[in-house]
């Protein structure tokens, strides 16, 4: 870890309507229940709204995989992505870039996205080559150094965005060691080669962070690092926490995800943290409600909010919300819509959880039944809920598919349950399978973003290097003297040419197929001959260690030990280093 990493630029804040951030609450609940003792259930839904264009400025560090496996396609998609984040960011945001391979390089502090600093970013990017190896905890540790030691932190958002397209390489530190759970990490994985387990691990013990895919049909990293952005640049409240206190009801079960929960006597308290403009956040109540002998109207919760404004300042608190129903001898009313398609997909994120587990077991048909199972009871659910149902459909449908090959589960299929888990958990939305069809859990701000992207990779004209080997000026090959006479027992250029012809002796009078072979061997008495140049070009990269290492070597070297003073030898390597070494014998 770095010793001091306090060099990040100063940004000057504007005075203008940061802090203007509010919360719209919603209660959804049926109008009746029955007298005799029943169960009934609510949601409780929290929407972040912005009333201004100004917001909080946001420190984004991005740790980037440049390991050997990033070679080629993968990192010019690296680059045209990173090039499109640096083009949204603004002068009150600041941006740090972490490549990692065998080890961390911190390219640069976090520096101001004014236009100076775009162009230094973009330099930096475009600049970027492969390395060896994959040391994801040394990118993760180099980030947390630069976000804990910045001198300016108050009123900043600040995440890490992680990208990795592999598997830690044996013998680093697993990434589990680093404590990440005071900052958001949203993780990247591209390639169907990426440890999908790793990545949604690290996401979900940070401070909210999420997992999405980048590089599956419909969905791409320029679209996952866009759908991120477009959250982080648009923070409306912090420190957001829900309070639910029963009241003339017992609170028997409180679903919000992952979200942590207290209980302390009659009221739960769920804190949310950090809410985007237009996202929303929905808490569903389970309530056992008590016999009554008449019909009479009753206080069945008190809710009460509080949050920080984005940017900073005072905790704000909302005045005391009551939740109110009637008891009756014959309701009449159902389910809110609200509330049965938020009960949907509680049900289906933990089918595709239960489903997944199977997979991993081998259980690949009872994986598929579950699937079926959940899929049937989305039918039950009102139609007005179509966006949603349609992207709970989507994720079951495309769960199923994947799930038809144990190969493809392991490619693909893991991966977007283990995604579409945690983005539940969340309620937030994160990039997996087709974009089009998940944005029932995304903000406004989001599809816009993941437009542009798109335009800006088809448009691009940045020219991206991809070269692994450092180009030298002075490629200096030893001479080898050839003697005009050659010496006592030597004898160049007397090899000799030896024939032989192979056919059969006869053939038929009348008209025929006939075949022989022609065979020539080289032949030289005194077995000289010239000198051989041979470059070889050996692969170093993250691939390449412990026994295959060890066998690269044993085999150059035999290699080597044949070769005589006539011959050159010239090794090129592509490694960590990126540097040609030369020799001769």
């Amino acid at each position: 870890m770095a010793s001091n990493y306090n060099d990040d630029e100063p940004v000057t804040v504007e005075s203008g309507d940061l802090g203007s951030g509010k919360i719209a609450v919603e209660i959804f609940n049926k109008a009746d229940a029955a007298l005799e003792k029943t169960d009934y259930r609510l949601v409780v839904e929290l929407m972040g709204s912005g009333t201004g264009d100004q917001r909080c400025g946001v420190d984004i560090v991005a740790v980037l995989d440049v390991s050997y496996s990033m070679w080629g396609k993968r990192l010019e998609k690296l680059k045209t992505s990173m090039n499109f984040l640096v083009k949204k960011l603004s002068p009150i945001d600041r941006l740090s870039v972490i490549t990692f391979s065998w080890k961390a390089v911190r390219l640069c502090p976090l520096i101001a996205m004014h236009k100076n600093g775009q162009a230094k970013i973009e330099m930096l990017i475009n600049k970027l080559e492969v390395d060896s190896y994959t040391n994801i905890t040394r990118g993760l540790t180099e980030a947390l150094s630069v976000l804990t030691q910045r001198r300016q932190q108050e009123g900043r958002t600040s995440a890490i965005m992680l990208m990795a397209d592999g598997e830690l390489t044996d013998g680093f530190d697993h990434p589990s060691t680093v404590d990440v759970s005071g900052v958001p990490v949203y993780t990247f994985g591209l390639s169907r080669d990426h440890d999908s387990q790793l990545l949604q691990d690290i996401a979900s013990r940070s401070d909210k962070g999420t997992y999405s895919i980048a590089d599956v049909k419909g969905s791409s990293l320029n679209i996952a690092f866009s759908s991120c952005l477009a959250g982080l640049l648009s923070v409306v409240v912090q420190d957001l926490e829900l309070t639910i206190t029963q009241n003339e009801s017992e609170i028997q079960e409180v679903h919000a995800g992952s979200y942590n929960q207290a209980r302390v006597n009659d009221s739960v308290t769920i804190s949310f943290g950090d809410l985007y403009n237009r996202e929303k956040r929905s808490t569903t109540v389970f309530l056992s409600l008590p016999p009554v002998e008449e019909r009479m109207a009753m206080d069945i919760l008190k809710l009460a909010f509080s949050y920080r404004p984005s940017g900073g300042g005072a905790l704000i608190k909302s005045a005391p919300i009551t939740a109110t129903m009637t008891r009756t001898s014959s309701p009449v009313t159902v389910d809110p819509v609200e509330v049965s398609s938020e009960i949907a997909r509680g049900d289906i994120a933990a089918a595709m959880q239960m489903a997944r587990n199977q997979a991993d077991a081998n259980d690949f048909n009872g994986a598929k039944k579950t699937l079926e199972n959940v899929r049937k009871s989305l039918d039950n659910v009102n139609r007005v809920a179509d966006t949603l149902i349609k992207t709970l459909k989507y994720e079951v449908q495309e769960f199923s598919r994947l799930l038809m090959d144990p190969k493809c589960y392991l490619r693909e299929g893991r991966a977007f349950a283990l995604s579409s888990e945690l983005s539940h958990n969340l309620q937030r939305f994160a990039a997996r399978g087709d974009a089009s069809q998940l944005f029932a859990l995304a903000i406004p701000l989001v599809a816009l973003f993941a437009n542009q992207a798109i335009e800006f990779e088809q448009s691009t004209s940045i020219k991206i290097s991809n070269k692994m080997v450092r180009t030298l000026t002075n490629y200096d090959d030893e001479p080898v003297p050839v003697p005009s006479a050659p010496p006592k027992g030597v004898g160049l250029g007397q090899g000799k040419i030896v024939q032989n012809i192979f056919n059969k002796a006869d053939a038929s009078l009348e008209k025929t197929d006939y075949r022989l072979v022609v065979e020539l061997m080289v032949l030289d008495k005194e077995e000289q001959r010239c000198g051989v140049d041979i470059v070889v070009v050996l692969d170093l990269g993250g691939f390449i260690h412990g026994k295959k290492l060890k066998k690269l070597k044993t085999w150059t070297n035999f290699f080597v030990k044949k070769l005589s003073p006539i011959d050159r030898l010239s090794i090129v390597t592509s490694h960590s280093q990126r540097m040609r070494e030369g020799c001769a014998h």
